[in-house]
């Protein structure tokens, strides 16, 4: 059974695997800096300043 569509599954897959590693990667960057700028964060923001 050949596979003519072989290259659009891959950019398919490619998109989907993206799309989650972009949402993800911008979720943790939004806990890292509700992190930093909650109360235990008082010490980095004010080494940061």
């Amino acid at each position: 059974m050949e596979r003519v569509n072989a290259p659009f599954e891959w950019a398919m897959a490619i998109l989907v695997g993206s799309f989650f590693l972009a949402t993800w990667s911008v979720s943790w960057i939004f806990a890292v800096w509700g992190a930093v700028w909650s109360a235990p964060g008082t010490r980095v923001r004010a080494a940061v300043r």
